[in-house]
């Protein structure tokens, strides 16, 4: 296998807002793990917006399990989902594979009824693959960027130019 195809995500979409249940039921989801910064909502973000809190209870009202998954910290997590009915990881070290596995642990689903959601190849889709479960790559939501994560930019940069050129992503994005 070729060493990028470990990026290539099962489905890229410009934003969350695209993503519909028929996706999901595609991808066999019983269980959805959202990233939170620039995937929900803005990194700066300290709670979720109107528009992620419909998008969540459209999932759920559809019997989608969710669980918010983040590296950022423990505090921030916290209190962006102190009001939310979802469980959540922090500090989750994408994309080493661990918290997903323990998420399936705690949830009782296998690799393949498991879907990730979020916005960087490098951490977000390598982690997710790298734990056998299959996964959604958003556009970011905004530019503005942690500096860690522009750093991860420039790679994914290349990394999905040399996809689109095999084919494993959508131009349209």
């Amino acid at each position: 296998m070729a060493w990028y195809r470990i990026f290539a995500p099962d489905l890229a979409i410009n934003s969350y807002h695209q993503l519909t249940i028929a996706d999901l039921n595609k991808l066999n989801c019983r269980l959805l793990a959202v990233d939170i910064d620039n995937t929900l909502v803005g990194y700066h973000q300290e709670t979720p917006d109107d528009s992620a809190l419909a998008f969540l209870k459209y999932l759920q009202d559809n019997g989608i399990k969710l669980v918010l998954i983040s590296n950022n910290s423990q505090r921030r997590v916290a209190t962006f989902c102190q009001n939310l009915p979802i469980p959540y990881y922090a500090m989750a070290r994408k994309p080493l594979p661990f918290v997903y596995k323990k998420i399936m642990r705690d949830f009782q689903v296998t690799a393949d009824q498991m879907v990730g959601l979020g916005d960087q190849l490098l951490t977000d889709v390598l982690g997710a693959h790298l734990a056998k479960i299959k996964v959604i790559w958003s556009q970011p939501l905004f530019n503005k960027d942690i500096f860690v994560t522009k750093f991860n930019r420039f790679f994914e940069r290349q990394i999905s130019k040399l996809l689109l050129k095999k084919g494993l992503i959508n131009e349209k994005m």
